[in-house]
């Protein structure tokens, strides 16, 4: 069951108020009163190759793949900064973020571009899993019904461990273990915060931003999303004021000059945050 209300102004788009619910409490009483969803087990996934056809590469989402990770293994802020950097709403929402849909629309209109990504984590997955890359109507109606299937079907945690195992971080490296020793030559349990919140930046682009890594490059607002998400996990307590972020020795080799104080101050404001996604996102979260 679920609501949704549109009001404000007619000619006045920026002050439109959206008040949406989605209450999936029955359709998750019915997934647990049957048998378990395909994704609640080890599966095969198949990512679409560069033309957006069926791609040559399949993946083992389950313990019998040796790149697979499972999520309680890996310390809290490496999945944190995944969760700040694409759906910070992603723990208390049911699939869709009614909130950042509205903060996206009113973006829109008062820039005339999209800067900002409303597709969560669990949307991202109905299109990686299970949809092709057009952009149709009938495709953004079926990302919708599966949303709501796999959302009311699996728990959270799950849902997360099979987004960090799935998502791409570059040409041919497809999840958290591949990408923490293709970037920085090591297991992803041994990331340090700075380096996750990198590897979380990437994710809106991830052919251009690990193509920008092997030249060593990282872009300045690049590097302020990386201290930006930094700033966050701090503020939801993943991050320890005495935290060595590792921030220096991911910054020093690149001569990128350090924030003042990356776990106790704020990294401009939301719009400066996002710009490192800008003209970046939409080719991830609505592909």
């Amino acid at each position: 069951a679920g609501s949704l209300t549109l009001s404000g102004p007619r000619d006045e788009p920026v002050h439109w108020v959206v008040a949406a619910a989605l209450d999936l409490s029955g359709l998750r009483a019915a997934a647990r009163a049957g048998k378990p969803p395909a994704l609640a087990g080890p599966f095969v996934h198949r990512p679409l190759g560069p033309d957006g056809g069926d791609g040559a590469l399949e993946i083992l989402v389950g313990p019998d793949n040796p790149d697979f990770v499972p999520l309680a293994s890996l310390p809290p802020f490496v999945a944190g900064a995944v969760m700040v950097s694409e759906d910070g709403g992603f723990a208390r929402h049911p699939g869709f973020d009614f909130a950042e849909i509205h903060a996206s629309l009113q973006a829109l209109v008062q820039l005339g571009r999209a800067v900002r990504g409303g597709s969560t984590i669990t949307q991202q997955l109905a299109k990686n899993l299970f949809l092709t890359r057009q952009r149709t109507y009938a495709r953004k109606v079926r990302e919708a019904l599966v949303t709501l299937a796999i959302e009311g079907a699996v728990d959270k945690n799950r849902l997360l461990e099979i987004y960090l195992n799935v998502v791409e971080w570059g040409p041919g490296i497809f999840g958290i273990g591949p990408a923490a020793r293709a970037y920085f030559a090591k297991e992803p349990a041994a990331l340090t915060p700075a380096e996750a919140a990198l590897l979380a930046s990437a994710i809106p682009n991830p052919l251009r931003r690990h193509a920008e890594w092997q030249r060593g490059e990282l872009a300045p607002n690049r590097a302020a999303r990386i201290a930006w998400i930094l700033a966050r996990l701090a503020e939801r307590g993943l991050l320890a004021p005495e935290t060595d972020t590792g921030l220096a020795a991911l910054f020093g080799p690149l001569g990128l000059p350090l924030p003042a104080d990356p776990l106790d101050q704020a990294i401009g404001d939301e719009a400066a945050a996002q710009a490192d996604n800008d003209g970046d996102l939409a080719a991830s979260t609505d592909g």
